[in-house]
């Protein structure tokens, strides 16, 4: 799957990996099919903590998106 998201650097020079709604979809379809995190993180090109922190209440892709907005 290739991303259309941006990666920025943080002060401490990690990549950071802002996820589309796309790959929300696609979160929220490997989560219902049981995937592993460790798998769903890899798929979407982001870090597993990014990945819990995203879905640490429950995962809903489009409550999710409507949470950040449209960045």
């Amino acid at each position: 799957m290739e991303s259309n998201c941006t990666k920025k650097k943080s002060k401490k020079g990690i990549p950071h990996h802002r996820i589309s709604y796309e790959e929300r979809k696609l979160i929220e379809k490997m989560l219902d099919e049981r995937c592993p995190t460790k798998d769903i993180a890899s798929v979407v090109g982001c870090g597993v903590q990014a990945l819990y922190k995203e879905v640490s209440r429950g995962y809903d892709a489009n409550k999710a998106q409507a949470k950040v907005g449209c960045r």
